[in-house]
């Protein structure tokens, strides 16, 4: 949670700095590089409320359309896929071969 006065973000460069968080992580790093022998390795994100920084910067890449850098992934990760934790969520992917492409939203239909 933010303190009074301290600087928030809403930039979508917190994406990048998410994706980044995840696609190093220890965890991710043995469960993808052990699937060397697949064609490509994908990483999925929930971005969660109470990621508040992050959340936001989803929220202002969906209204503005604006995308943040590419990320710095290792060589294990191909694509990442960010969602919302909401229904619907609004997704988005991004991957080394075609960039950032917006998903549109999903939701599940009963």
């Amino acid at each position: 949670m933010l303190e009074q006065g301290q600087p928030g973000s809403t930039s979508a460069i917190a994406i990048t700095d998410l994706i980044e968080q995840h696609a190093w992580d220890t965890g991710n790093r043995k469960k993808l590089g052990k699937a060397s022998d697949r064609s490509e390795r994908h990483l999925f994100i929930w971005v969660e409320s109470s990621q508040q920084s992050a959340a936001a910067a989803v929220d202002f890449m969906t209204a503005r359309g604006s995308m943040p850098p590419p990320p710095n992934l290792p060589d294990f990760v191909d694509a990442v896929w960010i969602a919302r934790a909401l229904i619907p969520s609004h997704v988005w992917q991004y991957s080394r071969s075609t960039g950032w492409r917006d998903l549109g939203q999903f939701t599940i239909s009963a």
